[in-house]
């Protein structure tokens, strides 16, 4: 309070520790290692930054191996020892909250720019796939300029229509007015389009088809 800092809670457990940082959203949290209840203070700590993304920064009597490795682990902005000098604890205030409104903004950007690469490589890869379904129809046009054979022609085309990768699959039906299927072809489809041509020719058009 003396440094302009107001103090939104003061608890003296792990859990009512958790608690509170999800109900005020402090800027940053005094941590004491040694808390009674199910919790201490190091894994009440974890909790906070992990769900609710609030700086740390441990204020304690414990300066033991044990305790500072654990304390690490949950990424702290800080760890001073008591008795604490104000001016100490003032400095290492205004750097935690410093250094998180740092981190998290870079945290924003990078997930903005990941954001930006993602719907760049779906856009760049869209066009792409047109560019590829623009060549195969050019080079079906081009087939059909020169190409008099009416059956080599369908085949022709089916194969270019895979070839190019603009479609996995392809297939042509001459049909007359009356739905009559003068002939088929395909590429891509294999032993599955025999059974679809058998289907057509007797008469049961798919929706599909009825639409085309």
């Amino acid at each position: 309070e003396q440094a302009g800092y107001e103090i939104s809670s003061i608890v003296t457990s792990g859990e009512l520790a958790v608690q509170k940082a999800a109900e005020d959203r402090p800027d940053v949290v005094l941590m004491d290692i040694r808390l009674p209840g199910a919790l201490d203070g190091i894994e009440a700590a974890e909790k906070i930054r992990t769900q609710y993304n609030v700086p740390v920064i441990y204020l304690t009597a414990h300066a033991d191996v044990d305790s500072i490795a654990r304390a690490k682990l949950t990424e702290p902005f800080g760890y001073l020892l008591k008795p604490v000098q104000h001016k100490d604890l003032q400095v290492t205030i205004e750097i935690a909250i410093y250094k998180h409104k740092l981190a998290t903004e870079l945290r924003e950007t990078n997930q903005r720019l990941e954001q930006e690469i993602v719907e760049r490589k779906r856009g760049e890869a869209k066009i792409i796939h047109l560019n590829a379904v623009l060549q195969a129809f050019r080079n079906v046009n081009q087939l059909i300029t020169h190409e008099t054979d009416r059956d080599r022609l369908l085949q022709e085309a089916c194969s270019m229509l895979i070839e190019t990768r603009g479609f996995s699959t392809a297939e042509i039906l001459l049909m007359t007015e009356s739905g009559q299927v003068l002939t088929a072809t395909e590429s891509g489809l294999g032993e599955q389009f025999q059974p679809f041509v058998t289907l057509l020719k007797s008469g049961n058009m798919p929706y599909c088809v009825r639409q085309g």
